[in-house]
Formats: C-alpha cells, sequence, structure tokens
C-alpha cells in the first residue's frame, strides 16, 4: 500500500510539474504574440508620422515658391 502510494504521488507530482511546463510555455508564447503586436503597430504609428512630416515638408516648400513667386510678381 506504502508503494502505490508512493507511485501515485510521484506520477501525481510528475503531472504537476508536467501542467506547470505547459503553462510556462503558454505563458512566453502569449508575450511574444503581445510584443510582436506592439512592434506591428508603433511600425504603423512611425509610418503614419513620417507620411505627416514628408506631407508638412510639401506643404512647406509649396508656401515658399507660392510666397517668393508673389514677392517676384510685386517687383515687376
Amino acid at each position: 500500500m506504502d508503494k502505490l502510494t508512493q507511485e501515485k504521488d510521484l506520477f501525481l507530482q510528475q503531472l504537476q510539474n508536467l501542467y506547470d511546463q505547459m503553462q510556462v510555455k503558454y505563458i512566453e508564447r502569449e508575450q511574444k504574440r503581445i510584443v510582436q503586436k506592439q512592434h506591428r503597430y508603433q511600425q504603423k504609428i512611425y509610418g503614419v508620422l513620417f507620411g505627416v512630416a514628408l506631407s508638412l515638408l510639401w506643404l512647406i516648400l509649396l508656401l515658399r515658391i507660392y510666397i517668393w513667386q508673389q514677392s517676384v510678381a510685386l517687383l515687376h
């Protein structure tokens, strides 16, 4: 009976260890997935910010050309 109890306890301990390992693997996968998702969102935000900055530079350039044309027109 004592031997059977020891084997049962050992089996339950091994089962608990396996379950704990599976939980750790699952948590690691979820953390990796969350980090990848954050990275993708960060890349999208940087893309949008780059687009806005480029648009503003074009707008400034066009505005400067327009002002220059107006000043040249006033001189003539």
